[in-house]
C-alpha cells in the first residue's frame, strides 16, 4: 500500500512540474522589444494589438519593418518566429484571410528571421 502512496505521489509531482507557464505571441513580442527605440516598440505594441484583435494584415504591415531591422537578438527573432506561427495558425483557421499580399508578406518576414523562404 505505501508502494502505491508514492508512486501516487511521484506522478503528482511529475504533473504539477509540468506545468510551465507560457507567454502569448505578443506579451513575448512586446518583452523581447522592451529595450528597442521608440518607434520599434510603437511598432510591435501595435502588432500585437492587432494580432490579439485577429487582424492578420494590419500584424503583418506593423511587423513588417520589426523583421527587416539588421540588429535583432536571438530573443526578438524567437518571438517574431512565435507571433509569425500565429499569423499562420490564424489564416489556417480562416483561410479567407490568405491573399496574395499576406503570402508575400509572410515569405519576406520568415526569410528576414530564419535565412529562408519557406514557412
Amino acid at each position: 500500500m505505501k508502494i502505491h502512496i508514492y508512486v501516487l505521489l511521484l506522478i503528482v509531482g511529475l504533473v504539477s512540474g509540468c506545468h510551465k507557464k507560457v507567454e502569448s505571441a505578443p506579451a513575448e513580442l512586446q518583452k523581447s522589444f522592451q529595450h528597442a527605440p521608440p518607434q520599434v516598440k510603437q511598432q510591435v505594441k501595435t502588432a500585437s494589438a492587432n494580432l490579439q484583435s485577429g487582424d492578420v494584415m494590419q500584424t503583418l504591415r506593423s511587423l513588417a519593418p520589426v523583421t527587416e531591422r539588421p540588429d535583432l537578438t536571438t530573443q526578438q527573432r524567437q518571438a517574431l518566429a512565435a507571433t509569425l506561427n500565429q499569423v499562420n495558425k490564424k489564416i489556417a483557421a480562416n483561410p479567407k484571410l490568405e491573399t496574395p499580399e499576406t503570402y508575400e508578406m509572410r515569405q519576406k518576414m520568415f526569410k528576414a528571421v530564419y535565412g529562408t523562404k519557406r514557412f
